[in-house]
Protein backbone atom coordinates (compact mmCIF):
# COMPACT_ATOMS: atom_id res chain seq x y z
CA UNK A 1 0.00 0.00 0.00
CA UNK A 2 1.51 3.56 -0.74
CA UNK A 3 0.35 6.83 0.53
CA UNK A 4 1.28 10.29 0.34
CA UNK A 5 2.16 11.56 3.59
CA UNK A 6 0.24 15.09 2.65
CA UNK A 7 -2.63 13.72 2.00
CA UNK A 8 -3.56 12.58 5.33
CA UNK A 9 -4.76 14.67 7.80
CA UNK A 10 -2.90 14.42 10.81
CA UNK A 11 -4.15 12.83 14.31
CA UNK A 12 -2.97 14.71 17.65
CA UNK A 13 -0.47 13.89 19.91
CA UNK A 14 -3.28 12.62 22.36
CA UNK A 15 -3.08 9.31 20.71
CA UNK A 16 -6.88 8.94 21.18
CA UNK A 17 -7.88 9.52 17.56
CA UNK A 18 -7.94 7.26 14.18
CA UNK A 19 -8.96 7.30 10.74
CA UNK A 20 -12.05 5.87 9.50
CA UNK A 21 -13.07 4.69 6.42
CA UNK A 22 -16.47 5.05 4.71
CA UNK A 23 -16.63 2.91 1.75
CA UNK A 24 -19.39 3.97 -0.79
CA UNK A 25 -21.95 1.83 -2.50
CA UNK A 26 -22.15 0.47 -5.66
CA UNK A 27 -24.68 -1.93 -7.37
CA UNK A 28 -21.81 -4.32 -8.36
CA UNK A 29 -18.27 -5.26 -8.07
CA UNK A 30 -17.27 -3.37 -11.40
CA UNK A 31 -17.40 0.01 -10.84
CA UNK A 32 -14.04 1.63 -9.20
CA UNK A 33 -13.72 1.30 -5.32
CA UNK A 34 -14.35 4.99 -3.90
CA UNK A 35 -13.96 5.39 -0.37
CA UNK A 36 -14.18 8.82 1.93
CA UNK A 37 -11.69 8.76 5.18
CA UNK A 38 -12.29 10.80 8.07
CA UNK A 39 -10.81 11.53 11.71
CA UNK A 40 -12.87 10.27 14.18
CA UNK A 41 -11.88 10.44 18.16
CA UNK A 42 -11.81 7.45 20.43
CA UNK A 43 -12.94 8.79 23.39
CA UNK A 44 -15.37 11.52 22.93
CA UNK A 45 -17.01 10.33 20.29
CA UNK A 46 -17.79 6.42 20.56
CA UNK A 47 -17.50 5.80 16.71
CA UNK A 48 -19.75 3.25 14.86
CA UNK A 49 -17.39 1.32 12.72
CA UNK A 50 -16.77 -2.21 11.51
CA UNK A 51 -13.14 -3.49 12.22
CA UNK A 52 -11.41 -5.66 8.95
CA UNK A 53 -9.55 -9.01 9.57
CA UNK A 54 -7.75 -9.62 6.60
CA UNK A 55 -4.22 -10.97 5.06
CA UNK A 56 -2.22 -7.63 3.13
CA UNK A 57 -0.58 -9.94 0.34
CA UNK A 58 1.92 -8.82 -2.21
CA UNK A 59 0.26 -9.05 -5.65
CA UNK A 60 -0.59 -5.45 -5.91
CA UNK A 61 -4.05 -4.39 -8.29
CA UNK A 62 -3.84 -3.18 -11.29
CA UNK A 63 -7.17 -0.52 -9.72
CA UNK A 64 -6.62 2.30 -7.51
CA UNK A 65 -8.64 3.36 -4.24
CA UNK A 66 -10.26 6.40 -4.92
CA UNK A 67 -9.84 8.53 -1.52
CA UNK A 68 -11.76 11.58 -0.84
CA UNK A 69 -11.59 13.38 2.65
CA UNK A 70 -14.08 14.47 4.75
CA UNK A 71 -14.27 18.04 5.19
CA UNK A 72 -11.72 18.80 2.39
CA UNK A 73 -12.75 19.35 -1.47
CA UNK A 74 -9.79 17.05 -2.70
CA UNK A 75 -9.23 13.68 -3.59
CA UNK A 76 -6.24 11.66 -3.88
CA UNK A 77 -5.44 7.72 -5.01
CA UNK A 78 -3.77 5.07 -3.07
CA UNK A 79 -3.05 1.45 -4.50
CA UNK A 80 -3.87 -1.48 -2.72
CA UNK A 81 -3.05 -4.82 -2.59
CA UNK A 82 -5.33 -7.13 -4.99
CA UNK A 83 -6.53 -9.07 -1.82
CA UNK A 84 -7.80 -5.47 -0.15
CA UNK A 85 -9.13 -4.55 -3.75
CA UNK A 86 -11.44 -7.94 -3.80
CA UNK A 87 -12.24 -7.50 -0.25
CA UNK A 88 -14.11 -4.41 -0.43
CA UNK A 89 -15.70 -5.49 -3.62
CA UNK A 90 -17.68 -7.90 -1.81
CA UNK A 91 -17.73 -6.17 0.84
CA UNK A 92 -19.05 -3.11 -0.07
CA UNK A 93 -23.00 -2.54 -0.12
CA UNK A 94 -25.25 -1.89 -3.22
CA UNK A 95 -27.65 1.02 -1.63
CA UNK A 96 -25.70 2.60 1.35
CA UNK A 97 -22.22 3.54 2.87
CA UNK A 98 -20.06 0.77 5.27
CA UNK A 99 -17.82 2.35 8.05
CA UNK A 100 -14.99 0.42 8.50
CA UNK A 101 -11.25 0.46 9.57
CA UNK A 102 -8.57 -0.80 8.07
CA UNK A 103 -4.90 -0.75 8.87
CA UNK A 104 -3.39 -0.27 5.65
CA UNK A 105 -5.77 2.49 4.61
CA UNK A 106 -6.75 3.77 7.79
CA UNK A 107 -2.85 4.25 9.21
CA UNK A 108 -1.01 6.49 7.19
CA UNK A 109 1.56 3.74 5.77
CA UNK A 110 3.36 6.76 4.72
CA UNK A 111 4.50 8.25 8.62
CA UNK A 112 6.37 6.10 10.97
CA UNK A 113 5.00 8.41 13.68
CA UNK A 114 1.45 7.81 12.66
CA UNK A 115 2.37 4.22 12.40
CA UNK A 116 4.00 4.28 15.81
CA UNK A 117 1.38 5.80 17.58
CA UNK A 118 -1.48 3.49 15.81
CA UNK A 119 -0.14 0.38 16.35
CA UNK A 120 -0.50 1.64 19.89
CA UNK A 121 -4.26 1.62 19.94
CA UNK A 122 -4.51 -1.52 17.81
CA UNK A 123 -6.37 -3.40 21.22
CA UNK A 124 -8.40 -0.06 21.65
CA UNK A 125 -9.30 -0.19 18.00
CA UNK A 126 -10.89 -3.97 17.81
CA UNK A 127 -12.38 -3.30 21.67
CA UNK A 128 -14.26 -0.92 19.99
CA UNK A 129 -15.35 -2.49 16.63
CA UNK A 130 -18.83 -3.40 16.38
CA UNK A 131 -17.61 -6.99 14.66
CA UNK A 132 -14.91 -7.76 12.97
CA UNK A 133 -15.42 -8.81 9.47
CA UNK A 134 -12.68 -11.93 8.86
CA UNK A 135 -12.06 -11.51 5.01
CA UNK A 136 -10.35 -14.89 3.85
CA UNK A 137 -10.43 -14.50 0.20
CA UNK A 138 -12.08 -15.41 -2.69
CA UNK A 139 -13.96 -18.28 -3.76
CA UNK A 140 -12.06 -21.28 -4.47
CA UNK A 141 -10.81 -24.70 -3.69
CA UNK A 142 -14.05 -25.97 -3.19
CA UNK A 143 -14.70 -23.01 -0.35
CA UNK A 144 -18.63 -22.49 -1.69
CA UNK A 145 -19.61 -26.28 -0.80
CA UNK A 146 -18.11 -25.62 2.60
CA UNK A 147 -19.73 -22.24 3.24
CA UNK A 148 -23.03 -24.13 2.27
CA UNK A 149 -22.26 -26.90 4.76
CA UNK A 150 -22.31 -24.23 7.30
CA UNK A 151 -25.65 -23.05 6.30
CA UNK A 152 -27.12 -26.64 7.54
CA UNK A 153 -26.92 -29.31 10.30
CA UNK A 154 -23.02 -29.84 10.02
CA UNK A 155 -22.94 -32.71 12.05
CA UNK A 156 -25.22 -34.86 9.32
CA UNK A 157 -23.99 -33.00 6.43
CA UNK A 158 -20.52 -34.31 7.26
CA UNK A 159 -21.62 -37.74 8.10
CA UNK A 160 -23.09 -37.70 4.68
CA UNK A 161 -20.45 -36.03 2.47
CA UNK A 162 -18.20 -37.48 0.32
CA UNK A 163 -15.09 -38.05 2.85
CA UNK A 164 -12.13 -36.66 0.69
CA UNK A 165 -14.45 -33.70 -0.53
CA UNK A 166 -15.17 -31.70 2.45
CA UNK A 167 -11.79 -32.70 4.27
CA UNK A 168 -9.85 -31.57 1.18
CA UNK A 169 -11.69 -28.22 1.38
CA UNK A 170 -11.44 -27.64 5.12
CA UNK A 171 -7.48 -28.41 4.63
CA UNK A 172 -7.63 -25.80 1.96
CA UNK A 173 -9.52 -23.03 3.68
CA UNK A 174 -7.07 -23.48 6.82
CA UNK A 175 -4.15 -23.74 4.82
CA UNK A 176 -5.44 -19.75 3.92
CA UNK A 177 -2.57 -16.61 3.98
CA UNK A 178 -5.23 -15.47 7.15
CA UNK A 179 -3.97 -17.74 9.49
CA UNK A 180 -0.83 -17.57 9.12
CA UNK A 181 -0.66 -13.86 10.20
CA UNK A 182 0.56 -13.60 13.58
CA UNK A 183 -1.62 -10.37 13.97
CA UNK A 184 -5.16 -12.17 13.61
CA UNK A 185 -4.62 -13.48 17.13
CA UNK A 186 -5.41 -10.34 18.84
CA UNK A 187 -7.89 -9.58 16.23
CA UNK A 188 -10.17 -12.00 16.81
CA UNK A 189 -9.74 -12.81 20.28
CA UNK A 190 -10.70 -8.73 21.23
CA UNK A 191 -13.61 -8.90 19.01
CA UNK A 192 -16.83 -8.05 21.27
CA UNK A 193 -18.78 -9.77 19.28
CA UNK A 194 -18.99 -13.25 17.18
CA UNK A 195 -16.74 -12.19 14.22
CA UNK A 196 -18.29 -12.26 10.64
CA UNK A 197 -16.18 -14.71 8.39
CA UNK A 198 -16.50 -13.59 4.68
CA UNK A 199 -15.35 -16.06 2.02
CA UNK A 200 -15.70 -14.89 -1.99
CA UNK A 201 -19.89 -14.20 -1.95
CA UNK A 202 -20.14 -16.49 1.06
CA UNK A 203 -20.36 -16.01 5.08
CA UNK A 204 -21.20 -17.42 8.27
CA UNK A 205 -20.26 -16.38 11.86
CA UNK A 206 -16.82 -17.42 13.49
CA UNK A 207 -18.57 -19.80 16.47
CA UNK A 208 -20.08 -21.75 13.77
CA UNK A 209 -16.75 -22.00 11.41
CA UNK A 210 -15.08 -23.41 15.01
CA UNK A 211 -17.83 -25.62 15.93
CA UNK A 212 -17.00 -27.14 12.31
CA UNK A 213 -13.85 -27.25 13.05
CA UNK A 214 -13.85 -29.11 16.30
CA UNK A 215 -16.39 -31.71 14.86
CA UNK A 216 -13.56 -32.45 12.27
CA UNK A 217 -11.04 -32.51 14.95
CA UNK A 218 -13.09 -35.31 16.42
CA UNK A 219 -14.17 -37.49 13.94
CA UNK A 220 -10.39 -37.18 11.60
CA UNK A 221 -8.82 -37.84 15.07
CA UNK A 222 -10.44 -40.95 15.86
CA UNK A 223 -9.74 -41.83 12.28
CA UNK A 224 -5.95 -41.22 12.95
CA UNK A 225 -6.17 -43.22 15.86
CA UNK A 226 -6.96 -46.26 14.12
CA UNK A 227 -4.17 -46.00 11.17
CA UNK A 228 -1.06 -47.61 12.10
CA UNK A 229 1.77 -45.03 12.21
CA UNK A 230 5.39 -44.63 12.18
CA UNK A 231 6.94 -41.91 14.44
CA UNK A 232 7.44 -39.48 12.09
CA UNK A 233 10.00 -36.66 14.02
CA UNK A 234 13.00 -38.37 12.56
CA UNK A 235 11.60 -37.85 9.05
CA UNK A 236 10.45 -41.53 7.95
CA UNK A 237 7.45 -41.75 5.96
CA UNK A 238 3.74 -42.57 7.77
CA UNK A 239 1.28 -44.61 5.47
CA UNK A 240 -0.66 -42.71 2.78
CA UNK A 241 -3.57 -44.69 3.48
CA UNK A 242 -5.48 -47.57 5.61
CA UNK A 243 -8.22 -48.97 4.44
CA UNK A 244 -9.19 -46.60 2.29
CA UNK A 245 -8.25 -43.81 4.57
CA UNK A 246 -6.06 -41.12 4.10
CA UNK A 247 -2.72 -41.53 6.57
CA UNK A 248 -0.51 -38.38 6.23
CA UNK A 249 -3.28 -36.57 4.67
CA UNK A 250 -5.41 -36.53 7.70
CA UNK A 251 -2.12 -35.38 10.00
CA UNK A 252 -2.00 -32.66 7.46
CA UNK A 253 -5.73 -31.77 8.15
CA UNK A 254 -5.21 -32.11 12.20
CA UNK A 255 -2.01 -29.41 12.11
CA UNK A 256 -3.90 -26.70 10.35
CA UNK A 257 -7.42 -27.44 12.19
CA UNK A 258 -5.15 -27.05 15.55
CA UNK A 259 -3.83 -23.92 14.66
CA UNK A 260 -7.25 -22.85 13.99
CA UNK A 261 -8.64 -23.94 17.37
CA UNK A 262 -5.50 -22.15 18.92
CA UNK A 263 -7.02 -19.00 17.58
CA UNK A 264 -10.31 -19.94 19.37
CA UNK A 265 -8.73 -20.86 22.66
CA UNK A 266 -7.43 -17.58 22.85
CA UNK A 267 -10.63 -15.55 22.30
CA UNK A 268 -12.27 -17.71 24.77
CA UNK A 269 -9.77 -17.33 27.33
CA UNK A 270 -9.37 -13.29 26.13
CA UNK A 271 -13.16 -12.90 26.65
CA UNK A 272 -13.29 -14.54 29.99
CA UNK A 273 -10.79 -12.10 31.17
CA UNK A 274 -12.23 -8.62 30.18
CA UNK A 275 -15.29 -9.62 31.83
CA UNK A 276 -13.24 -10.21 35.04
CA UNK A 277 -11.44 -6.88 34.64
CA UNK A 278 -14.31 -4.64 32.72
CA UNK A 279 -16.01 -3.27 35.59
CA UNK A 280 -12.32 -3.10 37.67
CA UNK A 281 -9.72 -1.39 35.99
CA UNK A 282 -10.49 -1.95 32.54
CA UNK A 283 -10.56 -3.98 29.46
CA UNK A 284 -6.55 -3.53 29.61
CA UNK A 285 -6.40 -5.80 32.73
CA UNK A 286 -6.78 -8.97 30.47
CA UNK A 287 -2.87 -9.00 29.63
CA UNK A 288 -1.46 -9.84 32.71
CA UNK A 289 -3.86 -13.42 32.79
CA UNK A 290 -2.92 -14.26 29.32
CA UNK A 291 -0.95 -17.52 30.49
CA UNK A 292 -2.29 -19.79 27.79
CA UNK A 293 -0.25 -17.97 25.50
CA UNK A 294 3.22 -18.85 26.17
CA UNK A 295 2.13 -22.30 27.19
CA UNK A 296 0.44 -22.77 23.71
CA UNK A 297 3.40 -21.44 21.72
CA UNK A 298 3.99 -24.95 20.43
CA UNK A 299 0.71 -24.49 18.34
CA UNK A 300 1.83 -21.18 16.91
CA UNK A 301 2.84 -21.20 12.69
CA UNK A 302 2.59 -17.75 11.59
CA UNK A 303 4.11 -18.09 7.89
CA UNK A 304 2.82 -14.32 7.12
CA UNK A 305 4.68 -12.42 9.80
CA UNK A 306 8.00 -10.46 9.89
CA UNK A 307 9.57 -10.45 13.06
CA UNK A 308 8.44 -7.02 14.12
CA UNK A 309 5.31 -8.25 13.53
CA UNK A 310 5.29 -11.47 15.78
CA UNK A 311 6.80 -9.07 18.69
CA UNK A 312 4.16 -6.70 18.48
CA UNK A 313 1.07 -9.30 17.85
CA UNK A 314 1.98 -11.63 19.81
CA UNK A 315 3.68 -9.55 23.10
CA UNK A 316 0.89 -7.12 22.62
CA UNK A 317 -1.41 -9.43 23.86
CA UNK A 318 0.38 -11.57 26.55
CA UNK A 319 1.28 -11.04 29.79
CA UNK A 320 4.48 -9.72 28.93
CA UNK A 321 5.24 -6.41 28.53
CA UNK A 322 6.53 -5.39 25.04
CA UNK A 323 9.29 -3.10 23.36
CA UNK A 324 7.99 0.90 22.88
CA UNK A 325 6.55 0.55 18.89
CA UNK A 326 9.32 2.57 16.70
CA UNK A 327 9.37 1.36 12.61
CA UNK A 328 12.52 3.14 12.61
CA UNK A 329 14.24 0.91 15.17
CA UNK A 330 16.78 -1.81 13.49
CA UNK A 331 14.93 -5.13 13.78
CA UNK A 332 17.84 -7.05 15.45
CA UNK A 333 17.56 -4.60 18.27
CA UNK A 334 14.06 -4.55 18.58
CA UNK A 335 14.16 -8.72 19.21
CA UNK A 336 17.25 -8.44 21.54
CA UNK A 337 15.22 -6.21 23.80
CA UNK A 338 12.43 -8.24 23.56
CA UNK A 339 13.91 -11.16 24.83
CA UNK A 340 15.14 -9.51 27.37
CA UNK A 341 12.04 -7.90 28.83
CA UNK A 342 10.19 -11.58 28.82
CA UNK A 343 13.60 -13.03 30.45
CA UNK A 344 12.76 -10.52 33.26
CA UNK A 345 9.90 -11.06 33.37
CA UNK A 346 9.82 -15.16 33.79
CA UNK A 347 12.70 -14.57 36.73
CA UNK A 348 10.44 -11.77 38.43
CA UNK A 349 7.63 -14.07 38.78
CA UNK A 350 9.49 -17.40 39.14
CA UNK A 351 11.06 -15.72 42.39
CA UNK A 352 7.64 -14.12 43.58
CA UNK A 353 6.22 -18.01 43.23
CA UNK A 354 9.53 -19.18 45.23
CA UNK A 355 11.29 -16.29 47.19
CA UNK A 356 14.79 -15.96 48.07
CA UNK A 357 15.24 -15.40 51.92
CA UNK A 358 18.81 -14.85 52.70
CA UNK A 359 20.23 -15.12 56.04
CA UNK A 360 20.24 -11.71 58.16
CA UNK A 361 23.74 -11.09 57.46
CA UNK A 362 22.36 -11.18 54.30
CA UNK A 363 25.45 -13.65 52.70
CA UNK A 364 24.17 -16.69 50.82
CA UNK A 365 24.50 -19.80 52.40
CA UNK A 366 27.26 -21.94 51.65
Amino acid sequence: MQSNVSNYTELNDAGNQIHLLRLLPAKDMAPPISVELYVSDMEGEDPQYEALSYCWGTDMSTNTLNVGTAGAERTFKLSLTSNLDSALRHLRRSDRPRTLWIDSVCINQGSIEERNQQVQLMDRVYLGAERIVIWLGVAENDSDHLFELLEQNIFEQIQGTELPRYRQATFELCSRPWFQRVWVVQETALAQRDPEVVCGSKRTLWSTLMLFLEMVNQIVSAVVAEVPSIDAVDGSTLPSSTNGRMGQGDRELLRVVDHALFLRDVRVSTAEKIEESWGAAGPGDYRANMESLPINMHRLRFSQATTRDKIHGFMGISAYPQPAVDYARETGELFLEAMMMMLRFNFQHSFQAFPLRLPADGRPPN
